[in-house]
């Protein structure tokens, strides 16, 4: 119960602080933008072989997938936000307060769970004009997907930024990580145009199961098996659990205070010892009496 309510302080914080600068979710949705605009048209006949044969169904192959390069990039490069509170003392002063750790990244990442949802909504309204019809059960449920994502990846970055603390080293790693993960995902083009080879490997990328789901749902094929394949395959999710739990419990330079006060500074001024050395005194001198 600690937990939710720590979480939720620092959720709505972080939300406020997101609320007085809107123009990170402009510039977050700049680019996706221009590629639905203008790299989505030249798809039709690229994905023929796959039955589109209409920009309606073009836009349900690529728009899901675009929603996917989002999260990757948009959740993966969270972590440079946090090294800027990490210098600015931010982190070290909420540490020292009773609020939980664990609170203090969850937060952050529900928050950048929320921007990318909103990011996503506009995509979506956007791609309406050109032709996108999806079911607002399904696409509730793909954005339901798409948030489980977002959380995983704020989650890894968080705990990449506090293994790394310098932004020149976290650049390069995200970098590495993240491209791989979008291409093997097949966000721009479906893998299903890919060798045998690159369908095999990219079947060990849990994204790659998450876009699948996720154009399973944006054309109406709710009850396919590739939805329930992301949470079957968890292995990235206890990734991201393992990075950031021990980096959130590491010792920093501010350390959170003793449980125990009695152990940390000894005993209380007129505390009166009841173990057993306290009573040897007293045999002494009764046995020294006798």
């Amino acid at each position: 119960m600690k937990l939710a309510r720590d979480t939720w302080l620092v959720f709505q914080r972080q939300l406020l602080l997101m609320a007085r600068t809107p123009v990170w979710i402009a510039v977050g949705i700049i680019q996706p933008v221009f590629y639905l605009l203008l790299f989505a048209p030249l798809l039709k006949s690229a994905l023929a072989p796959m039955g589109a044969k209409t920009y309606a169904e073009t836009y349900q192959i690529y728009v899901p997938g675009l929603l996917a390069v989002l999260v990757i990039f948009g959740g993966l490069f969270t972590g440079f936000s946090l090294l800027g509170e990490l210098r600015a003392g931010i982190i070290e002063r909420s540490r020292v307060t009773p609020v939980s750790r664990l609170a203090l990244l969850l937060g952050r990442a529900l928050r950048e769970v929320v921007a990318l949802l909103l990011q996503a909504v506009i995509i979506t309204v956007l791609a309406l004009p050109f032709g996108l019809r999806v079911q607002p059960g399904d696409l509730v449920l793909a954005y339901l997907l798409m948030a489980l994502l977002a959380l995983m990846t704020s989650s890894v970055s968080y705990g990449l930024a506090l293994l790394v603390r310098n932004d020149s080293a976290l650049a390069p790693v995200v970098n590495t990580v993240a491209q791989p993960i979008a291409l093997l995902s097949g966000v721009l083009l479906p893998l299903a145009l890919a060798p045998e080879w690159l369908r095999s490997i990219a079947r060990w990328n849990p994204f790659y199961w998450a876009v699948q789901g996720m154009r399973a749902l944006f054309s109406g094929d709710g009850g396919s098996s590739t939805v329930g394949e992301p949470g079957d395959r968890g292995g990235a999710d206890r990734t991201g659990r393992g990075l950031v739990g021990p980096a959130v419990r590491r010792p920093g330079p501010l350390t959170d205070p003793p449980a125990d006060s009695t152990t940390a500074a000894g005993p209380r001024p007129g505390a009166t010892g009841r173990g057993p050395a306290a009573r040897a005194p007293g045999r002494r001198q009764r046995s020294a009496s006798t």
